[in-house]
Protein backbone atom coordinates (compact mmCIF):
# COMPACT_ATOMS: atom_id res chain seq x y z
CA UNK A 1 0.00 0.00 0.00
CA UNK A 2 1.22 3.48 -0.93
CA UNK A 3 -0.17 6.73 0.46
CA UNK A 4 0.25 10.25 -0.88
CA UNK A 5 0.44 12.42 2.24
CA UNK A 6 -0.66 15.91 1.19
CA UNK A 7 0.15 18.63 3.71
CA UNK A 8 0.90 22.34 3.92
CA UNK A 9 3.30 21.83 6.84
CA UNK A 10 6.14 19.33 7.14
CA UNK A 11 9.61 19.55 8.73
CA UNK A 12 11.93 21.31 6.30
CA UNK A 13 15.10 19.95 7.90
CA UNK A 14 15.97 17.66 10.82
CA UNK A 15 14.72 19.15 14.07
CA UNK A 16 12.26 21.55 12.42
CA UNK A 17 9.01 21.65 14.40
CA UNK A 18 6.76 22.59 11.46
CA UNK A 19 4.34 19.70 11.02
CA UNK A 20 6.61 17.40 13.03
CA UNK A 21 3.57 15.43 14.22
CA UNK A 22 2.81 14.53 10.60
CA UNK A 23 6.36 13.26 10.16
CA UNK A 24 5.97 11.16 13.32
CA UNK A 25 2.81 9.59 11.90
CA UNK A 26 4.50 8.97 8.54
CA UNK A 27 7.52 7.34 10.19
CA UNK A 28 5.37 4.95 12.22
CA UNK A 29 3.19 4.12 9.21
CA UNK A 30 6.33 3.34 7.22
CA UNK A 31 7.42 0.93 9.97
CA UNK A 32 4.13 -0.89 9.40
CA UNK A 33 5.01 -1.37 5.73
CA UNK A 34 3.00 1.54 4.31
CA UNK A 35 4.78 3.40 1.52
CA UNK A 36 4.66 7.13 2.26
CA UNK A 37 5.13 9.85 -0.35
CA UNK A 38 4.78 13.35 1.08
CA UNK A 39 3.79 16.39 -0.96
CA UNK A 40 4.51 19.67 0.84
CA UNK A 41 5.18 23.33 -0.03
CA UNK A 42 8.63 24.42 -1.10
CA UNK A 43 10.77 26.67 1.06
CA UNK A 44 13.89 28.67 0.28
CA UNK A 45 16.00 26.65 2.73
CA UNK A 46 14.53 23.19 2.08
CA UNK A 47 15.44 20.62 -0.56
CA UNK A 48 13.01 20.14 -3.41
CA UNK A 49 13.18 16.37 -3.02
CA UNK A 50 14.60 14.20 -0.27
CA UNK A 51 14.15 10.86 1.41
CA UNK A 52 14.01 9.97 5.07
CA UNK A 53 13.65 6.46 6.50
CA UNK A 54 10.61 4.99 4.76
CA UNK A 55 9.46 8.37 3.44
CA UNK A 56 9.98 10.33 0.21
CA UNK A 57 9.27 14.06 0.24
CA UNK A 58 8.44 16.19 -2.80
CA UNK A 59 8.25 19.95 -2.23
CA UNK A 60 6.44 21.89 -4.92
CA UNK A 61 7.64 25.28 -6.14
CA UNK A 62 5.09 28.03 -6.54
CA UNK A 63 7.30 31.10 -7.01
CA UNK A 64 10.66 31.86 -8.59
CA UNK A 65 13.14 32.59 -7.10
CA UNK A 66 12.57 30.37 -4.08
CA UNK A 67 12.99 33.25 -1.62
CA UNK A 68 9.66 34.64 -2.88
CA UNK A 69 7.75 31.56 -1.67
CA UNK A 70 6.02 33.06 1.36
CA UNK A 71 2.58 31.42 1.62
CA UNK A 72 3.49 28.56 3.98
CA UNK A 73 5.56 28.17 7.17
CA UNK A 74 6.93 30.98 9.37
CA UNK A 75 3.69 31.69 11.19
CA UNK A 76 1.36 29.54 9.10
CA UNK A 77 -0.83 30.16 6.07
CA UNK A 78 -3.72 31.96 7.88
CA UNK A 79 -1.27 34.43 9.40
CA UNK A 80 0.53 34.96 6.09
CA UNK A 81 -2.71 35.64 4.25
CA UNK A 82 -3.67 38.23 6.87
CA UNK A 83 -0.37 40.06 6.86
CA UNK A 84 1.35 39.60 3.48
CA UNK A 85 0.17 41.04 0.17
CA UNK A 86 2.66 38.80 -1.62
CA UNK A 87 1.21 35.70 0.03
CA UNK A 88 -2.28 36.68 -1.09
CA UNK A 89 -1.02 37.22 -4.64
CA UNK A 90 0.68 33.82 -4.63
CA UNK A 91 -2.25 31.85 -3.22
CA UNK A 92 -3.80 30.77 -6.52
CA UNK A 93 -0.44 29.65 -7.92
CA UNK A 94 0.22 27.89 -4.61
CA UNK A 95 -2.97 25.84 -4.95
CA UNK A 96 -2.37 25.09 -8.65
CA UNK A 97 1.20 23.98 -7.97
CA UNK A 98 0.04 21.79 -5.11
CA UNK A 99 -2.54 20.16 -7.37
CA UNK A 100 0.02 19.44 -10.09
CA UNK A 101 2.49 17.95 -7.63
CA UNK A 102 -0.20 15.90 -5.90
CA UNK A 103 -1.48 14.49 -9.19
CA UNK A 104 2.03 13.42 -10.18
CA UNK A 105 2.82 11.75 -6.87
CA UNK A 106 -0.63 10.28 -6.18
CA UNK A 107 -0.70 8.64 -9.62
CA UNK A 108 1.58 5.95 -8.16
CA UNK A 109 -0.30 5.71 -4.83
CA UNK A 110 -3.40 3.89 -3.59
CA UNK A 111 -4.73 6.60 -1.26
CA UNK A 112 -4.43 10.37 -0.92
CA UNK A 113 -4.42 11.57 2.69
CA UNK A 114 -4.87 15.33 3.15
CA UNK A 115 -4.09 17.25 6.31
CA UNK A 116 -6.30 20.28 7.05
CA UNK A 117 -9.58 21.15 5.36
CA UNK A 118 -8.22 23.54 2.67
CA UNK A 119 -5.74 20.88 1.53
CA UNK A 120 -8.71 18.56 1.25
CA UNK A 121 -10.06 20.68 -1.60
CA UNK A 122 -6.97 19.80 -3.65
CA UNK A 123 -7.08 16.18 -2.49
CA UNK A 124 -10.72 15.98 -3.58
CA UNK A 125 -9.74 16.89 -7.13
CA UNK A 126 -6.89 14.39 -7.07
CA UNK A 127 -9.18 11.66 -5.76
CA UNK A 128 -11.74 12.25 -8.50
CA UNK A 129 -9.18 12.54 -11.29
CA UNK A 130 -7.24 9.40 -10.33
CA UNK A 131 -10.17 7.44 -8.88
CA UNK A 132 -8.42 6.71 -5.59
CA UNK A 133 -9.93 7.06 -2.10
CA UNK A 134 -9.33 10.17 -0.02
CA UNK A 135 -8.72 10.51 3.72
CA UNK A 136 -8.93 13.93 5.39
CA UNK A 137 -7.53 14.81 8.81
CA UNK A 138 -8.99 17.87 10.55
CA UNK A 139 -6.45 19.15 13.07
CA UNK A 140 -8.24 21.96 14.87
CA UNK A 141 -7.11 25.32 13.53
CA UNK A 142 -8.87 24.54 10.26
CA UNK A 143 -12.09 24.00 12.19
CA UNK A 144 -12.45 27.78 12.29
CA UNK A 145 -13.22 27.68 8.56
CA UNK A 146 -16.56 26.07 9.39
CA UNK A 147 -17.56 29.35 11.03
CA UNK A 148 -16.25 31.58 8.24
CA UNK A 149 -17.88 33.34 5.32
CA UNK A 150 -19.72 31.75 2.42
CA UNK A 151 -16.62 30.91 0.36
CA UNK A 152 -14.88 29.23 3.31
CA UNK A 153 -17.99 27.26 4.20
CA UNK A 154 -18.56 26.11 0.62
CA UNK A 155 -14.93 25.00 0.30
CA UNK A 156 -15.06 23.24 3.66
CA UNK A 157 -18.25 21.40 2.78
CA UNK A 158 -16.77 20.28 -0.56
CA UNK A 159 -13.64 19.03 1.19
CA UNK A 160 -15.55 17.15 3.90
CA UNK A 161 -18.19 15.57 1.69
CA UNK A 162 -15.58 14.45 -0.86
CA UNK A 163 -13.59 12.47 1.70
CA UNK A 164 -14.11 8.72 2.00
CA UNK A 165 -12.85 8.89 5.58
CA UNK A 166 -12.43 11.84 7.95
CA UNK A 167 -10.13 11.77 10.97
CA UNK A 168 -10.50 14.37 13.72
CA UNK A 169 -7.85 14.70 16.43
CA UNK A 170 -10.42 15.11 19.21
CA UNK A 171 -14.02 14.22 19.98
CA UNK A 172 -14.79 17.93 20.41
CA UNK A 173 -13.59 18.58 16.88
CA UNK A 174 -15.60 15.62 15.59
CA UNK A 175 -18.75 17.11 17.11
CA UNK A 176 -17.93 20.46 15.51
CA UNK A 177 -17.54 18.85 12.09
CA UNK A 178 -20.80 16.92 12.42
CA UNK A 179 -22.67 20.01 13.53
CA UNK A 180 -21.49 21.70 10.35
CA UNK A 181 -22.10 18.73 8.02
CA UNK A 182 -24.18 15.89 9.50
CA UNK A 183 -24.03 13.93 6.23
CA UNK A 184 -20.47 12.78 6.96
CA UNK A 185 -21.46 11.02 10.19
CA UNK A 186 -20.47 7.52 9.05
CA UNK A 187 -17.15 8.72 7.63
CA UNK A 188 -15.77 10.41 10.76
CA UNK A 189 -13.73 8.91 13.58
CA UNK A 190 -11.44 10.37 16.20
CA UNK A 191 -7.76 9.47 16.31
CA UNK A 192 -5.79 11.57 18.76
CA UNK A 193 -2.30 12.88 18.12
CA UNK A 194 0.39 10.82 19.74
CA UNK A 195 3.88 10.89 21.16
CA UNK A 196 7.02 8.87 20.41
CA UNK A 197 7.65 7.47 23.88
CA UNK A 198 11.31 6.70 23.22
CA UNK A 199 11.91 10.39 22.46
CA UNK A 200 10.21 11.56 25.66
CA UNK A 201 11.21 9.22 28.49
CA UNK A 202 9.84 9.62 31.99
CA UNK A 203 12.10 11.83 34.12
CA UNK A 204 11.55 12.27 37.86
CA UNK A 205 12.14 15.76 39.22
CA UNK A 206 14.92 15.81 41.79
CA UNK A 207 15.38 19.50 42.53
CA UNK A 208 13.03 21.83 44.41
CA UNK A 209 12.57 24.44 41.69
CA UNK A 210 9.68 26.45 40.28
CA UNK A 211 10.25 26.31 36.55
CA UNK A 212 7.46 26.77 34.02
CA UNK A 213 7.64 25.78 30.36
CA UNK A 214 5.64 26.72 27.29
CA UNK A 215 6.31 25.16 23.86
CA UNK A 216 4.77 26.11 20.53
CA UNK A 217 4.34 28.70 17.81
CA UNK A 218 3.94 32.27 19.00
CA UNK A 219 0.60 32.95 17.36
CA UNK A 220 -2.56 34.57 18.67
CA UNK A 221 -4.47 31.35 19.35
CA UNK A 222 -1.70 30.06 21.65
CA UNK A 223 -2.50 32.72 24.27
CA UNK A 224 1.09 33.36 25.33
CA UNK A 225 0.28 36.96 26.27
CA UNK A 226 -2.14 35.68 28.93
CA UNK A 227 0.62 33.48 30.32
CA UNK A 228 3.04 36.41 30.55
CA UNK A 229 0.42 38.48 32.38
CA UNK A 230 -0.19 35.52 34.70
CA UNK A 231 3.54 35.25 35.28
CA UNK A 232 3.50 38.67 36.90
CA UNK A 233 1.20 37.28 39.60
CA UNK A 234 3.18 34.04 39.89
CA UNK A 235 6.41 35.94 40.52
CA UNK A 236 4.68 37.99 43.20
CA UNK A 237 3.86 34.74 45.01
CA UNK A 238 7.14 32.98 44.20
CA UNK A 239 9.97 35.41 43.36
CA UNK A 240 12.21 32.53 42.27
CA UNK A 241 9.71 31.26 39.66
CA UNK A 242 10.85 31.33 36.04
CA UNK A 243 9.23 30.77 32.66
CA UNK A 244 10.93 29.46 29.54
CA UNK A 245 9.19 30.04 26.19
CA UNK A 246 10.36 27.56 23.56
CA UNK A 247 9.40 28.43 20.01
CA UNK A 248 9.16 31.33 17.64
CA UNK A 249 6.52 33.03 15.56
CA UNK A 250 5.02 36.28 14.34
CA UNK A 251 4.10 37.53 17.82
CA UNK A 252 7.52 37.09 19.40
CA UNK A 253 8.47 40.77 19.18
CA UNK A 254 5.17 41.86 20.75
CA UNK A 255 5.57 39.29 23.53
CA UNK A 256 9.10 40.44 24.26
CA UNK A 257 7.82 44.01 24.50
CA UNK A 258 5.08 42.90 26.90
CA UNK A 259 7.64 41.08 29.03
CA UNK A 260 9.73 44.24 29.28
CA UNK A 261 6.69 46.38 30.12
CA UNK A 262 5.80 44.03 32.99
CA UNK A 263 9.40 44.08 34.21
CA UNK A 264 9.74 40.31 33.81
CA UNK A 265 12.97 40.25 31.81
CA UNK A 266 14.78 38.35 34.57
CA UNK A 267 12.00 35.79 35.00
CA UNK A 268 10.91 35.05 31.40
CA UNK A 269 13.32 33.51 28.89
CA UNK A 270 12.70 33.52 25.15
CA UNK A 271 14.61 30.39 24.14
CA UNK A 272 13.66 30.40 20.46
CA UNK A 273 13.01 27.25 18.47
CA UNK A 274 14.46 24.02 19.76
CA UNK A 275 15.20 20.94 17.64
CA UNK A 276 12.70 18.20 18.26
CA UNK A 277 15.51 15.99 19.55
CA UNK A 278 16.16 18.47 22.38
CA UNK A 279 12.57 18.95 23.54
CA UNK A 280 12.77 16.11 26.04
CA UNK A 281 15.54 18.03 27.82
CA UNK A 282 13.27 21.07 27.99
CA UNK A 283 10.48 19.05 29.59
CA UNK A 284 12.97 17.47 32.01
CA UNK A 285 14.18 20.95 33.00
CA UNK A 286 10.78 22.21 34.10
CA UNK A 287 8.39 21.47 36.94
CA UNK A 288 5.18 22.42 35.17
CA UNK A 289 4.08 22.84 31.54
CA UNK A 290 1.55 25.57 30.77
CA UNK A 291 -0.73 25.72 27.72
CA UNK A 292 -2.95 28.85 27.79
CA UNK A 293 -4.38 28.30 24.30
CA UNK A 294 -7.51 30.03 23.04
CA UNK A 295 -8.28 27.20 20.60
CA UNK A 296 -6.75 23.80 19.87
CA UNK A 297 -7.33 20.41 18.34
CA UNK A 298 -5.15 18.13 20.46
CA UNK A 299 -1.68 19.72 20.56
CA UNK A 300 1.28 17.34 20.49
CA UNK A 301 2.91 19.29 23.32
CA UNK A 302 0.35 17.85 25.73
CA UNK A 303 1.15 14.13 25.33
CA UNK A 304 4.88 14.95 25.08
CA UNK A 305 4.84 16.76 28.42
CA UNK A 306 2.74 14.05 30.04
CA UNK A 307 5.03 11.29 28.73
CA UNK A 308 8.01 12.87 30.50
CA UNK A 309 6.02 12.99 33.73
CA UNK A 310 5.18 16.66 33.87
CA UNK A 311 1.84 17.96 35.16
CA UNK A 312 0.14 20.47 32.87
CA UNK A 313 -2.01 23.55 33.40
CA UNK A 314 -3.98 24.06 30.18
CA UNK A 315 -7.02 25.80 28.79
CA UNK A 316 -10.28 23.89 28.68
CA UNK A 317 -10.53 24.05 24.87
CA UNK A 318 -10.69 21.62 21.96
CA UNK A 319 -9.49 18.12 22.70
CA UNK A 320 -7.32 19.04 25.69
CA UNK A 321 -9.89 17.84 28.30
CA UNK A 322 -10.02 14.45 26.55
CA UNK A 323 -6.45 13.75 27.65
CA UNK A 324 -5.77 16.10 30.57
CA UNK A 325 -7.83 15.02 33.58
CA UNK A 326 -8.48 17.91 35.97
CA UNK A 327 -7.08 17.21 39.40
CA UNK A 328 -5.44 13.95 38.27
CA UNK A 329 -2.84 14.85 35.64
CA UNK A 330 -2.98 18.64 35.91
CA UNK A 331 -5.43 21.52 36.01
CA UNK A 332 -7.86 22.79 33.39
CA UNK A 333 -8.60 26.52 33.30
CA UNK A 334 -10.84 28.83 31.32
CA UNK A 335 -9.11 30.50 28.35
CA UNK A 336 -8.31 34.22 28.54
CA UNK A 337 -8.65 34.24 32.36
CA UNK A 338 -5.36 35.53 33.74
CA UNK A 339 -6.39 35.29 37.41
CA UNK A 340 -7.58 31.70 37.06
CA UNK A 341 -4.46 30.70 35.13
CA UNK A 342 -2.15 32.34 37.66
CA UNK A 343 -4.07 30.87 40.59
CA UNK A 344 -3.78 27.32 39.27
CA UNK A 345 -0.06 27.71 38.60
CA UNK A 346 0.56 29.17 42.06
CA UNK A 347 -1.44 26.40 43.73
CA UNK A 348 0.48 23.61 42.00
CA UNK A 349 3.88 25.20 42.56
CA UNK A 350 3.06 25.16 46.26
CA UNK A 351 2.30 21.42 46.21
CA UNK A 352 5.37 19.57 44.90
CA UNK A 353 4.10 16.20 46.15
CA UNK A 354 0.87 16.65 44.18
CA UNK A 355 2.83 17.65 41.07
CA UNK A 356 4.94 14.51 41.36
CA UNK A 357 1.82 12.36 41.72
CA UNK A 358 0.18 14.05 38.72
CA UNK A 359 3.33 13.58 36.65
CA UNK A 360 3.43 9.85 37.31
CA UNK A 361 -0.27 9.51 36.44
CA UNK A 362 0.29 11.51 33.25
CA UNK A 363 3.06 9.19 32.09
CA UNK A 364 1.01 6.07 32.75
CA UNK A 365 -1.98 7.44 30.83
CA UNK A 366 -0.02 8.49 27.74
CA UNK A 367 2.06 5.31 27.70
CA UNK A 368 -1.06 3.16 27.53
CA UNK A 369 -3.11 5.14 25.00
CA UNK A 370 -1.17 7.75 23.01
CA UNK A 371 1.99 6.27 21.55
CA UNK A 372 2.56 7.10 17.88
CA UNK A 373 2.70 3.37 17.24
CA UNK A 374 -0.90 3.05 18.44
CA UNK A 375 -1.98 6.12 16.46
CA UNK A 376 -0.34 4.75 13.30
CA UNK A 377 -2.09 1.42 13.86
CA UNK A 378 -5.47 3.15 14.04
CA UNK A 379 -4.69 5.21 10.93
CA UNK A 380 -3.56 2.10 9.07
CA UNK A 381 -6.88 0.46 9.92
CA UNK A 382 -8.64 3.40 8.28
CA UNK A 383 -6.62 2.81 5.10
CA UNK A 384 -7.38 -0.91 5.15
CA UNK A 385 -11.11 -0.27 5.55
CA UNK A 386 -11.06 1.67 2.28
CA UNK A 387 -9.53 -1.27 0.46
CA UNK A 388 -12.33 -3.53 1.66
CA UNK A 389 -14.95 -1.21 0.19
CA UNK A 390 -13.40 -0.97 -3.27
Amino acid sequence: MKVCMLTTSFPRWPGDLSGNFIESLCTCLAKRGVGIEVVAPGHREAQGYETRPGISISRFKYAIPARLQVVAYDGGIPYKLRTSNLARLELVQFMVSMLRAALAVASRCDIVHAHWIPTGVVASLVSRRLDIPMVLTVHGSDGKLLEGGAVKRIGSRFSLTSADRIITVSDALKAHVLEFEPKVDTAVRTIHNGVELSDFPFVRKASNTRRLLWVGRMTEEKGVDYLIHAMKKVVSAYPDASLRLVGDGPLRSDLETLTNELDLRERVEFAGESPHSELSEMYAWCDLVVMPSLSEGLPTVLPEAMATGRPVVASRVGGIPELLKHGETGYLVSPERVDELAGSIIELLGKPDLMEKMGAASHELVESTHSWGAIASDTHSVYLSLGKER
